[in-house]
């Protein structure tokens, strides 16, 4: 089992569709469809009711979609809870195309600079 599998079994949960949660997580549809019989090989558990079109949980494997979401966030802030201070501070040096200056650039970097105060 890999963090990477978690991820995509919350996207296919978040998503209600295996199409949707390739898109999300930038593989293919059948990608998405091994990755999830390898996780169900893993863990020995049948995460999916196979009898439907759509992919549905089983009530087992809503129980991991929610202990996935609580690994996944763990994961991700693995160093910054170490760091104490959300691991980023300090200068960002940025290039940006003309284009982007007057709508992507401020809105991104005002949406880190609210996630990273000492940036």
């Amino acid at each position: 089992m890999t963090i990477r599998l978690l991820r995509t079994l919350v996207a296919v949960a978040d998503t209600r569709t295996f199409s949707a949660a390739a898109v999300e997580v930038r593989v293919t549809h059948a990608a998405v469809s091994q990755q999830m019989q390898t996780l169900e090989a893993d863990l020995g558990l049948a995460l999916f009711n196979r009898d439907t079109r759509t992919p549905e949980l089983t009530p087992i494997g809503q129980e991991v979609v929610r202990k996935a979401r609580q690994l996944i966030a763990d994961y991700d802030n693995l160093a910054p809870s170490v760091l104490g201070d959300d691991g980023l501070s300090g200068v960002v040096t940025l290039g940006a195309l003309r284009t982007t200056l007057t709508g992507l650039t401020p809105h991104a970097m005002a949406r880190l600079k609210d996630r990273f105060p000492a940036l």
